[in-house]
């Protein structure tokens, strides 16, 4: 979807637009991926090896976004043994846009899963993940963390991740280690604003117009890349969207969006940049619209280049190298997020499935083989960035969304760190992110008033 279009739409129809921002619009984007995606990487016919190598088998469920190759597979479930452990891993591949029923009938056929991932809430089950727990699915997680096996898994995540997937005081997931940001950046081109000029800039995008005019007017020049989630959207004015009201995060109070200035007054600011030329459709994402295959290569490039005038995204896009931008990073704060992977309930192997979902979280050899695959076939390894040997792009980021698995994985081209993927989001966790007013506040609607009085 174009920009313009974005803004037409989320200005004429907003309470559309909240609700598919917060609920379907994961679907949307994946489906529009899953539509354009042809290459099948578990389809090898140049290789015939062994990919089991245990009578005991872990049985994973997984979306069928998620592709790993034969040899990486062979590969995974090989090192396992070798490591001593006597189990391995078979993927169950269901289709992502009936996750849940397609669980269900292959359980009736085949019996429990192992190891199932949480699937995504919807427009018409706007608490699913929420239902299949409390339903008693998921075992929850609390004890096998604290022991031996899951220490390591445990002190991966800051404690305000692991309270964001509780479930009425227990965890029942492994949180998704891609659904935790790393907070938004402005960061400026040093060439057109000066650390001074910047020294009351609170982040409000209203605040830029008195740089604007004075800024290059070449076709190459573009003034502002905006690369904002629909969670991050919202961020950039402290609230929240829950139930259809607007969750101030500095406030534990309720707004109805017509009613809520801010939320309002961002939009027109938007529609009047992109209207001045300002913001470009090639170079702005905004909610969770399809990224086009050169995207992150043009950004990459102005970036280098020095012809952008500010960069509005995520605090991970911003390499270290960049010598020429100062950073203003916004305040940052964490909600409540049930998306995961955890143990099913109906499995009779829950001990070896908790080993074998913490190993492959914390050890980063095995995590990499699961998200970016074989080293020197899927990808090649160049400055510690895991390059995609396909001409498509590869499946490594579809793959840590329907996995979780993203700390210990090497980054991808376009991200960056100031240290490494676990250190920078340790630190942000611990220092630089405020629990919202709405953290563990009740998960069902019904209670949700209740909570606000």
């Amino acid at each position: 979807m174009k920009f313009k279009y974005f803004l037409i739409c989320i200005l004429l129809i907003l309470p559309i637009f909240l609700t598919a921002c917060k609920k379907n619009n994961q679907n949307d984007l994946l489906q529009n991926i899953v539509n354009n995606t042809t290459k099948e990487v578990d389809n090898d016919t140049q290789w015939h090896g062994k990919l089991i190598y245990s009578d005991n088998i872990i049985k994973w469920g997984v979306p069928n976004l998620y592709k790993i190759s034969d040899r990486a597979l062979s590969e995974f479930n090989k090192k396992l043994v070798n490591m001593g452990y006597d189990f391995n891993v078979e993927f169950i591949s269901l289709d992502f846009n009936n996750y849940h029923d397609e669980l269900k009938k292959y359980e009736e056929k085949y019996g429990s899963l192992d190891i199932a991932f949480t699937g995504f809430n919807s427009n018409k089950h706007k608490e699913l993940i929420l239902e299949w727990i409390l339903s008693g699915y998921y075992i929850p997680l609390d004890n096998y963390l604290t022991s031996s096996d899951g220490k390591d898994l445990w002190e991966l995540y800051d404690s305000k991740i692991w309270d964001s997937v509780k479930v009425e005081n227990s965890i029942y997931m492994v949180p998704n280690g891609v659904g935790t940001n790393n907070g938004i950046v402005f960061a400026f081109n040093k060439e057109y604003v000066s650390e001074q000029e910047l020294s009351n800039f609170t982040g409000k995008l209203e605040q830029l117009e008195k740089f604007l005019d004075y800024l290059p007017s070449s076709d190459d020049f573009v003034p502002i890349i905006i690369e904002l989630s629909d969670m991050s959207l919202t961020d950039l004015i402290a609230c929240d969207y829950r139930y259809g009201l607007i969750l101030p995060h500095n406030e534990k109070a309720a707004y109805n969006p017509y009613d809520y200035n801010n939320f309002r007054d961002l939009l027109l600011v938007l529609n009047k940049y992109y209207k001045a030329n300002y913001i470009q459709d090639d170079y702005c994402l905004i909610g969770n619209e399809e990224k086009p295959s050169t995207y992150t290569e043009l950004v990459d490039k102005k970036l280098k280049e020095g012809k952008f005038f500010v960069y509005i995204g995520d605090k991970s896009r911003i390499s270290s190298n960049y010598e020429n931008i100062l950073i203003y990073e916004m305040p940052s704060y964490i909600r409540t997020r049930l998306n995961g992977t955890g143990i099913a309930a109906g499995s009779k192997k829950q001990n070896d499935a908790f080993k074998l979902l913490a190993l492959s979280y914390t050890n980063q050899e095995l995590a990499n083989l699961l998200i970016h695959g074989l080293e020197g076939y899927d990808y090649t390894l160049k400055n510690n960035v895991a390059y995609p040997t396909s001409d498509d792009g590869g499946n490594a980021w579809l793959n840590q969304l329907t996995l979780g698995i993203y700390e210990n994985t090497y980054p991808m081209p376009g991200e960056s760190f100031k240290t490494d993927k676990i250190t920078d989001k340790r630190e942000f966790y611990k220092y630089h992110v405020t629990a919202s007013p709405y953290y563990n506040a009740p998960h069902c609607q019904d209670n949700f008033s209740a909570f606000l009085s």
